[in-house]
């Protein structure tokens, strides 16, 4: 590989719109994570192919990136100093917490490295340490790997530590674990958790060393895995890099000792070491936030301005962090002091919410049918009602009713039988909700009247039996329906939940 020359200003490289490739050698600022002009030549020493497949179990963002090899500090992409590697931006993508779990599948097929032996500065570099860290950086590549990667990750939003030691438990009792055989019955293991799971997740897939890929479904993300190693690589990129401070250098004689400081004080030595921590700290506070106003924007609750409030230091206090790195970056000579960072002292914010169901009007006749899922799961989810038909005519014969969530829609399950005329379903918009039921039950369900938020109403039977009248509490939106059924509709009751402002609890 040719070595980068970068004769050129130090902030060229970010003006360039794309991160450049990384090349033996070259100069990197290590709290930037960006590339700078070489200061140093080396003897190349060659080495050989390697392929590696496995699956990780990993808790919270910084597991998760070091089960994809991640060796570069994640605040580059976080604090968005610069143009970011495939790898850190599909990290930030997966809006993991600390307290989330992730499922890795990772297959890594290395052409070959280089190695950077017996370094030797050049001539004619600055004299001045600000000046050369500047335009050469802290440190120079000392190894890279060339090759390709597919990896997958599936993500599930625990909230705390307990639901999250408990998710990794069940995952391990279904036999899915870190250095676990990879082969066919991984792969139905991880379908069948992530199908009958209440948890909330999300998964993504990404790619590299193939110019045009074509992703696998998700079903078949293992079997892919096990033959990525034996597709070719028509576009081969650096899939992987070290790097070695100038300090260890032969002959280096710059003061070095308040950069080599900064070096540990913004980065340490880990993917989440000094000012970094910090960062990662806020991070998941804002995904955990954005992940809590999700679940608010689905039931249209406006009523948690602490939570706004919360956000908007968090946000402060990421600005903050920011601006010291960019203070490194014009003059890396300056000492720095941890700042204030008063969003980390207020506690986590979890869901709070009150749940319940309506009186169950009608007889305990037929079979029950229920809502299918724990209401906290279902919020987790953006569980909502979004489709419903009535069947019947002298008694109510028949209701179906179809959820949408996160993942998409569901089946419709229809609850009774096919007598009677078939009503008009109501399709929900994804602002509307149930606003009122009114019923006429004995034995049977002889009437039902169902009314939509957007004023749509739907109604089948007739006027035996008692009345009920069931409307919608201010504050309170229906969730879905339940109740009991055989030939006709026995039973309806309604699942129901209020959202609270977020509590917030100490780590």
């Amino acid at each position: 590989m040719d070595e980068l020359t970068l004769d050129r200003e130090p902030d060229a490289l970010e003006a360039l719109g794309a991160a450049p490739t990384p090349s033996l050698t070259a100069g990197y600022d290590t709290i930037g994570s960006a590339l700078r002009a070489s200061a140093v030549t080396a003897d190349i020493v060659e080495g050989g192919s390697k392929v590696t497949v496995n699956v990780t179990v990993c808790e919270g963002v910084v597991e998760m990136s070091e089960s994809l090899k991640i060796s570069q500090s994640l605040s580059v992409d976080y604090l968005g100093l610069v143009s970011v590697d495939q790898k850190l931006d599909f990290v930030r993508n997966q809006k993991a917490t600390n307290e989330s779990v992730s499922i890795v599948v990772y297959a890594r097929h290395e052409l070959g490295s280089q190695t950077a032996r017996d370094p030797k500065l050049k001539p004619d570099l600055p004299g001045d340490p600000a000046k050369f860290a500047r335009e050469r950086g802290d440190s120079y590549i000392d190894s890279i790997e060339r090759g390709g990667e597919y990896y997958a990750v599936y993500t599930f939003y625990t909230q705390t530590t307990e639901e999250q030691k408990s998710l990794v438990a069940s995952l391990k009792a279904k036999g899915i674990f870190s250095k676990v055989t990879v082969n066919g019955s991984l792969e139905t293991a991880i379908d069948n958790f992530t199908k009958t799971t209440k948890t909330n997740w999300r998964y993504d897939q990404e790619i590299s060393g193939i110019r045009n890929p074509s992703p696998p479904p998700r079903e078949q993300l293992i079997d892919y895995a096990l033959k990525f190693p034996s597709i070719e690589l028509d576009a081969p990129t650096v899939i992987g890099f070290t790097t070695a401070g100038y300090e260890n250098v032969p002959g280096f004689s710059l003061d070095f000792q308040r950069i080599v400081a900064n070096r540990r004080y913004f980065v340490g030595s880990t993917i989440d070491d000094g000012l970094t921590r910090s960062l990662l700290k806020i991070v998941s506070l804002q995904n955990k936030v954005a992940w809590l106003k999700g679940i608010y924007g689905c039931y249209g609750f406006t009523g948690d301005p602490e939570l706004d409030a919360f956000g908007t230091l968090l946000e402060a206090d990421r600005r903050t962090i920011r601006t010291q790195f960019e203070a490194y970056e014009d003059a890396p000579l300056s000492e720095f002091k941890h700042p204030a960072l008063p969003s980390l002292d207020k506690g986590m914010p979890l869901l709070s919410f009150t749940k319940g169901t309506s009186p169950m009007f009608g007889s305990n006749g037929g079979n029950p049918f229920d809502y299918g899922m724990p209401i906290e799961d279902a919020l987790a989810n953006q569980r909502r009602l979004n489709w419903l038909q009535l069947r019947g005519n002298k008694y109510v014969d028949q209701i179906g009713l179809r959820y949408v969530d996160v993942h998409g829609e569901g089946p419709i399950q229809r609850f009774g039988q096919d007598g009677g005329s078939l009503q008009n379903a109501l399709s929900f918009e994804s602002n509307e909700f149930v606003k009122r039921v009114d019923s006429r039950t004995g034995d049977l369900v002889d009437r039902l009247r169902i009314e939509t938020t957007r004023g749509a109403v739907t109604e089948v039977g007739r006027n035996g039996g008692d009345p009920h009248n069931w409307e919608v509490p201010q504050g309170t939106v229906v969730l879905g329906i339940q109740g009991r059924a055989n030939k006709y509709l026995n039973a309806i009751q309604i699942v129901w939940a209020k959202l609270e402002p977020a509590t917030f609890r100490k780590s």
